[in-house]
């Protein structure tokens, strides 16, 4: 996902991993998975803070961490 500068720091990108999240739920997901930059802090920040745990490098490009998050289900 991308979030323009502009808009940054003002809960798009927790909006939209919370639509993510309700949709993947909707459609039965147990866990949603991601990989990001390993240099970009801001994201991994964003990640971290809404509930993804680090899964390791992406072994197709070893630049990038793995994150997952599981569906909490209400």
């Amino acid at each position: 996902m991308w979030i323009s500068p502009q808009a940054r720091g003002r809960g798009v990108g927790d909006a939209l991993i919370d639509a993510v999240l309700g949709w993947a739920a909707d459609c039965g997901a147990d866990s949603v998975s991601l990989a990001v930059k390993s240099t970009n802090q801001h994201a991994i920040a964003l990640y971290e803070r809404t509930g993804f745990v680090a899964k390791g490098k992406n072994p197709g490009a070893p630049d990038e961490r793995r994150m997952q998050m599981r569906i909490p289900h209400i």
